[in-house]
């Protein structure tokens, strides 16, 4: 048994839910005999811990070999969740499908058996369990052997074999389009809207696939779904969201004619309703997007891992959705929210710099610059995130005119030199960013008259606007809406007006 780190033991206990909980003492209690106390007793020391603190532990008159009472301790939660959740997963219920048909054929009860066999065929069959099904087959086949094929015919033994034959041609196509997603998702990830042939040229390679060229190779829903997929991002990368909401539009779909599908992939089904809600919020399909995100926020789900992506997703992407509206105070009604809900623990780096950065943008919306420069603040001073992320640098543009805002003319000149020799030393600078940071840059701006000042606004706008043409370039806006924040500038008005004015222009 390998060695525990020294906080692995500790993780585990704090991810666990109360019922979890309960239900560990109880199966403690049932299968631990003799030493119940003693792991029982651990397992609450340490859950009343706040830090992990081992220490702490080796204080305890019944603790003697803590790393042999750890490894213990964690083994009999494992199994404890094995339990709780074996009637939840339909790889539980199969494995448990498979042991019995082990132990009633070494007992000689072949009718028990087949029974079994047929019973959990019907279910693998009904959610694609490819693996599972090829080895109930071989058991189904095994049981005409060991009887002497009595009773049997050639055409059941073909039938068999065929039917063997078709799983893994199945299961192997299905491991196909899961490759080629793998590929197509990673280069999105990596590149993400094309802007040079060798983004493309990599691109179109792996759509030229044969697998791509019609639905009609997907021949299961994992296929399928991968096949979808892979178109809707595929016209992210090109920027035609028109083309890639169709395909995410019957990915969804796909899910919701098989709800049992729904049911055992939780986490596909979520990722797929989060690719939709960022697609209906590029293309302002407001009404629709509030529908998906009251569809996210119905899913029952025992995991807490489930929940915690659930309200990550739904409260960034309804942020985001604010933002976009105008609705900056709305916005700040939803960031008290997110911090009762108390999930910000299970975030990785990069889903707490978009969660801080639409803080930010939301603070900023409603003229709250000093805490839009905390949250800003902690995106640049977290060392575990990705610099190359276009949230970083467009948070550390926004840091800019926040202190711009905020009249802190000595940090704003600190800030924008700091920024420029940042953005060509990560070689990602847009034209967007060089002509805003030199127009902040003007040391005497700030000794303009008022109608000297709105010239200069007005011609970093049609700076900006021509940028804009550039579908590249535009990228940016995306993230931060300086053409109105410009406007803004100009017509002496907040940007909160400005924003919620073109968007209902827009609708």
């Amino acid at each position: 048994m390998s060695k525990l780190g020294s906080s692995e033991l500790f993780q585990l206990i704090k991810q666990l839910s109360k019922t979890e909980k309960r239900h560990f003492k109880v199966f403690a209690s049932r299968h631990v005999i003799g030493e119940t106390n003693k792991y029982v007793k651990l397992f609450d020391i340490i859950d009343k811990q706040r830090e992990f603190d081992e220490s702490e532990l080796l204080k305890e008159r019944f603790i003697t070999q803590l790393p042999q009472l750890k490894n213990r301790l964690n083994e009999i939660i494992l199994k404890s969740l094995t339990i709780y959740y074996s009637n939840s997963s339909v790889d539980s219920r199969l494995h448990e499908f498979l042991q019995h048909i082990k132990v009633l054929f070494d007992k000689g009860l072949f009718g028990q058996c087949e029974k079994i066999i047929w019973k959990a065929k019907e279910m693998a069959n009904k959610y694609e369990k490819h693996l599972q099904l090829l080895d109930l087959l071989k058991w189904e086949i095994e049981l005409m052997r060991v009887q002497s094929f009595a009773g049997r015919t050639k055409m059941e033994i073909n039938v068999l074999h065929h039917q063997m034959k078709v799983v893994m041609d199945k299961y192997k196509i299905s491991n196909q389009y899961d490759y080629l997603i793998s590929r197509i998702s990673m280069l999105l990830n990596k590149e993400g809207i094309l802007r040079d042939k060798t983004g493309l040229t990599s691109i179109e390679k792996l759509m030229q696939n044969p697998l791509l060229k019609s639905r009609d190779k997907a021949r299961s829903f994992d296929s399928l779904r991968c096949f979808y997929l892979c178109y809707g991002f595929y016209y992210i990368m090109l920027d035609q969201v028109n083309n890639s909401y169709k395909y995410i539009v019957k990915l969804v779909g796909l899910f919701e004619k098989q709800p049992h599908q729904i049911t055992q992939n939780q986490g596909q089904f979520i990722s797929a309703l989060n690719n939709l809600l960022v697609i209906q919020l590029r293309l302002k399909k407001f009404d629709e997007f509030s529908l998906t995100v009251k569809k996210l926020r119905a899913i029952i789900t025992k995991s807490k891992h489930i929940k915690n992506k659930i309200l990550y997703i739904s409260n960034t992407l309804e942020i985001e959705m604010h933002i976009h509206r105008g609705q900056f105070n709305k916005g700040l009604e939803l960031v008290i929210d997110i911090y009762e809900a108390n999930f910000l623990k299970s975030l990785n780096s990069r889903q707490k710099m978009v969660l801080h950065y639409n803080i930010a943008y939301i603070y900023f919306g409603c003229g709250n610059y000093s805490s839009a420069n905390n949250f800003l603040n902690k995106i640049l001073n977290d060392t575990t995130v990705s610099f190359k992320d276009i949230i970083y640098c467009i948070a550390r543009i926004l840091s800019i005119i926040v202190h711009f805002e905020l009249r802190n003319d000595d940090l704003l000149k600190y800030a924008i030199i700091s920024t420029i020799r940042f953005l060509h030393k990560r070689k990602r600078l847009y034209k967007f960013e060089t002509a805003i940071l030199n127009f902040l840059r003007k040391k005497e701006f700030r000794a303009y008259s008022r109608k000297k000042m709105v010239s200069g606004f007005k011609e970093l706008q049609t700076e900006l606007l021509d940028l804009s043409k550039d579908t590249f370039e535009a990228r940016i806006l995306e993230y931060f809406d300086f053409i109105s924040w410009l406007d803004s500038k100009i017509e002496n008005r907040s940007f909160a007006e400005i924003v919620k004015r073109k968007s209902l222009q827009a609708s």
